[in-house]
């Protein structure tokens, strides 16, 4: 019966334009707007003067972005976070782009930054070019590439017969169960390799979203972390991956700040896994400038 309604909700016409008439009048609640999706284009307002837009493809993001606004969506106080530290950036890295919601936010908000995503699953790297071409970023570099402690090829796990890929990870004891998993080869690089190749100098910011993956992204990037103490919003899942970038950051001046989307950013002493998703770490002079302490 559930498949039925969601079968015969897709074929109602017009159900974009015919919300954005009623978020005039009426915001509803988010256990009512989840099932008020459809396709086409949204405009996400930042702040005064800097927008973008995306084409919502009727998933939980969009969807989120549509109604509540960038402010109250999606990883709310994370967004909060870069909006603030993309405004100073100068070279910015987003690494698991997915869509493209935190390169676009530093785009619309500094067009003098260079924005270098990677994305290496090929519905959400197509998703995430269509936005940039939507938008005409031209300082957004996308990257068809999974950041890695090696530069090669790899394999991953996701969901099969998905049209987004939302969990994509190199360890499939994530999953609830295996057997409607897909594995799907792609290609790694380290960024310290990437960033010979590419002639790079510089990095301010990086928001690393990869599925406990992330300390193998910190291994790749070499030098760079000491190099240019970049500012890192970074996904910890559990105490595991936690200890791992720990042993990585440690002694290099960081902080390190608990982002509870729920509640309050707190600065803890050792890094464990997240209360919600992802931690802030950054220098002393970092924290001060976000009023952090």
């Amino acid at each position: 019966m559930r498949n039925a309604l969601r079968s015969i909700y897709q074929l109602i016409p017009f159900k974009g334009p015919v919300f954005k008439l009623l978020k005039q009048v009426w915001k509803p609640k988010e256990s009512v707007y989840k099932h008020l999706h459809f396709k086409g284009i949204i405009n996400v307002q930042i702040e005064k003067g800097s927008r973008f837009k995306m084409h919502h493809v009727g998933h939980q993001i969009e969807n989120e972005l549509f109604w509540d606004g960038i402010e109250n969506a999606w990883e709310k106080l994370s967004i909060g976070l870069w909006i603030q530290l993309s405004k100073k950036a100068n070279v910015i890295l987003d690494i698991g782009a997915y869509s493209g919601l935190y390169s676009l936010t530093s785009a619309a908000l500094n067009p003098e930054a260079r924005v270098y995503s990677f994305e290496p699953m090929e519905h959400n790297f197509r998703l995430f070019n269509r936005n940039i071409r939507l938008n005409q970023f031209n300082t957004i570099v996308p990257v068809q590439k999974a950041c890695s402690n090696f530069t090669d090829k790899a394999i991953v796990y996701t969901k099969k017969n998905t049209t987004l890929t939302t969990s994509v990870t190199v360890n499939k004891s994530l999953f609830d169960s295996n057997k409607d998993l897909e594995v799907v080869p792609i290609e790694t690089i380290r960024l310290e390799d990437y960033y010979k190749q590419e002639g790079i100098e510089g990095l301010d910011l990086i928001k690393i979203d990869v599925e406990t993956h992330e300390y193998e992204v910190l291994q790749g990037m070499g030098d760079l972390i000491r190099q240019y103490k970049p500012t890192f919003l970074i996904e910890v899942l559990n105490d595991d991956v936690a200890k791992n970038i720990e042993s990585i950051l440690n002694g290099l001046g960081y902080l390190y700040f608990d982002i509870d989307e729920l509640s309050e950013i707190k600065q803890v002493t050792h890094i464990r896994k997240s209360s919600y998703y992802n931690y802030l770490v950054c220098q002393e002079s970092v924290a001060k400038d976000l009023q952090l302490i």
